[in-house]
């Protein structure tokens, strides 16, 4: 009897750089020329990680794993009797998830798995290999920004994701406070733009919002609408999706959830 599993698809844009930033594929193409299929593991927070089995897949898609290489081995069950897996001291074991990146949209679509998360630490890892800062905010569903556009907007909250030197291509009331903040010496900073009781904010709030959601300095953006009571997170309304495929012992064929990556990425981005 077969046995499926049904995994989270989720949708991140790229930016590499500090300042001009820049999408990602010309740098996975550079990793890939230097290293090969397997790129180097980097230690991080939760272990040791490795992105692994890279490869083209057309002249500007790219595809591959990200790997947690594990030295904890788990116990065995012989007979009854609960016994130490006996491993080598260079033997690791895998736990991965897969990805797909397409270059023409700048979108890669990443199968979630619980061991190893959401785009957080496949940043880190690349901000490492790459050798400078690596972002990969989530993809936005538009329908709940349009809604919140169509909408009179009564407090904007938000959040910077990194502090530091101001970027050329961010607009320049982000570069002023970035350079506020960083003569302050600031490693945090939330802004609230709220209007009087009973107003609301300015049309020209909503072209600030829309530079936020599309900005890669900021982590979060909660929104406040007039007729509404709860706030909106515009962050944590990311385009999602899943894929489904059958299992061969505990992972499923590769070229499955590649495939599975590919449909839910056509499902929601044009090519055309």
């Amino acid at each position: 009897m077969s046995v499926k599993k049904t995994s989270p698809v989720y949708f991140y844009g790229s930016n590499v750089g500090a300042r001009e930033g820049s999408p990602l594929g010309p740098y996975l193409q550079r990793l890939h020329r230097e290293h090969g299929a397997h790129l180097p593991p980097v230690p991080l927070s939760a272990g040791l990680f490795q992105v692994r089995d890279l490869a083209s897949s057309g002249r500007t898609t790219w595809r591959g794993t990200f790997a947690h290489l594990r030295d904890d081995a788990p116990h065995i069950v012989v007979d009854g009797v609960e016994r130490r897996l006996r491993v080598g001291d260079d033997t690791r074991f895998v736990e991965k998830c897969h990805f797909m990146y397409f270059g023409r949209a700048n979108v890669m679509a990443w199968q979630f798995v619980k061991g190893i998360g959401t785009n957080s630490r496949l940043q880190d890892y690349l901000s490492e290999v790459i050798g400078e800062a690596v972002l990969l905010p989530c993809r936005m569903n538009a329908p709940e920004l349009d809604r919140v556009l169509r909408k009179e907007i009564k407090e904007i909250e938000f959040w910077y994701q990194r502090l530091g030197e101001p970027d050329t291509g961010a607009p320049e009331w982000s570069n002023k406070a970035l350079r506020m903040l960083s003569s302050v010496g600031a490693g945090k900073a939330k802004f609230i733009l709220q209007a009087d009781r009973g107003e609301r904010l300015a049309q020209v709030a909503k072209q600030y919002l829309m530079q936020m959601v599309q900005g890669t300095e900021f982590s979060k953006v909660k929104v406040k609408l007039t007729d509404e009571v709860d706030p909106i997170e515009l962050f944590m309304a990311p385009v999602r999706d899943s894929l489904t495929c059958e299992l061969i012992g505990r992972y499923p064929l590769p070229d499955d959830v590649f495939r599975g990556l590919f449909e839910a990425f056509n499902r929601h981005f044009d090519l055309t």
